[in-house]
């Protein structure tokens, strides 16, 4: 949701190029001023209090490709709050946010060919998107049948040929695309799409995935795994090998997950892997894992509600619900900032367009794509998770 390290000195001069499923949109990007390395926070885990370190990057909305997957949410699963008054500001939100995503043409075949974008990733956001509306147990019915029906009508493109390219492309297309493409399957099944014809293909390159996950970080592997789990494909390694090799296993410093903005993502994704985006608990090994990250995951969405960073608010507001974590103020707080940040067309998250094509050298990039409907996918996602 890894990289090779990068200086954050560079991040004044560029954005990392967008490519892959392993860097997904963060609504980030370097400011004009100087980024010194962040200084060590203390260790975790701890208690859980409002952090003292104030990082040195700061995040303006802009996006930098982040790394991992698609959050690829799951609802029902959950144990929402059933609060009235969370669930009808959730509503609200998701219906306004209804009337935009249904105007989008997320064709993947159109963002890839004429926009330059990775087309599967951001179709597969989409896909996440209408999966959210469809799921919520509190969505109106009408919504309900119109998101399937959109989400069915959208899925025709992987009825085409080309869109089942991946026997063909080269390897940095196959890394940019392969994840998003099993994803975009698994959910096609849940909403009741059929994909026979999907697996054929999957069956295809089987070999090339296989030998592709190995050359992915631990927590983009767990992510496969996922995948390939509920897909009921075989030859992807087991979550329980490769969590010693996590970092939240590990225990890492907690100045690592500070050093850059992108860092966060690595986190979260350990946690959504894990935890089966949400399906059932995380199997910690030792308690002291368990205190880390849920301390991880409070001081980290305390920086980025401070950093007005939405797309890592979301993310983090729903991996504390998938730690356990009670409702809190907290929860209220990030609900808040969230629900203050959808925009007149239903929209969620800040990106600036001319700056993104500059630093990307992409003149055709469209952050609709590209950022905002990333960011409103994971923004439901974490209220209705807490509503």
């Amino acid at each position: 949701m890894h990289l090779q390290r990068i200086d954050i000195m560079l991040v004044l001069l560029l954005v990392f190029l967008i490519g892959c499923d392993n860097k997904n949109n963060a609504n980030v990007a370097p400011t004009s001023k100087s980024t010194p390395t962040a200084k060590a926070a203390p260790s975790v885990p701890g208690k859980a209090a409002k952090p003292a370190h104030k990082p040195t990057w700061r995040l303006v909305s802009v996006n930098i490709p982040k790394r991992g997957p698609t959050s690829d949410p799951k609802v029902a699963l959950h144990t929402p709050t059933g609060q009235p008054e969370l669930v009808a500001k959730t509503a609200i939100a998701m219906e306004r946010a209804w009337t935009w995503a249904k105007t989008l043409d997320p064709n993947p075949m159109r963002l890839r060919n004429e926009l330059a974008m990775p087309g599967k990733k951001h179709f597969v956001e989409y896909l996440a998107l209408l999966r959210l509306m469809v799921g919520w147990s509190h969505t109106p019915d009408e919504l309900r049948v119109a998101a399937l029906a959109r989400a069915h009508e959208v899925l025709a493109w992987t009825d085409q040929a080309a869109y089942h390219d991946m026997g063909e492309v080269d390897d940095r297309r196959f890394r940019q695309d392969s994840m998003s493409y099993l994803r975009a399957a698994l959910i096609a099944s849940e909403l009741g799409w059929d994909i026979g014809p999907y697996r054929a293909q999957i069956q295809r390159i089987s070999q090339r995935l296989q030998a592709h996950m190995t050359t992915r970080g631990v927590d983009q592997q767990m992510s496969f795994e996922v995948l390939y789990d509920a897909l009921g494909l075989a030859g992807a390694p087991s979550r329980a090998a490769l969590y010693p090799s996590s970092k939240i296993a590990r225990l890492i410093n907690f100045k690592y997950w500070i050093s850059h903005p992108q860092k966060m993502y690595e986190f979260t994704h350990e946690v959504f892997a894990m935890t089966g985006r949400g399906a059932r608990s995380f199997p910690f090994v030792r308690p002291v894992e368990g205190k880390y990250a849920r301390k991880v995951a409070y001081t980290l969405l305390h920086i980025h509600m401070t950093e007005k960073h939405h797309d890592g608010v979301a993310e983090l507001l729903a991996n504390r619900v998938q730690l356990g974590a009670k409702p809190d103020p907290q929860f209220r707080a990030a609900r808040e900032f969230l629900l203050t940040g959808q925009d007149a067309q239903g929209r969620f998250g800040v990106y600036d367009q001319p700056e993104i094509r500059k630093a990307l050298n992409n003149p055709r990039y469209d952050a609709v794509y590209g950022g905002y409907v990333h960011t409103t996918m994971v923004a439901l996602w974490a209220l209705m998770l807490t509503s």
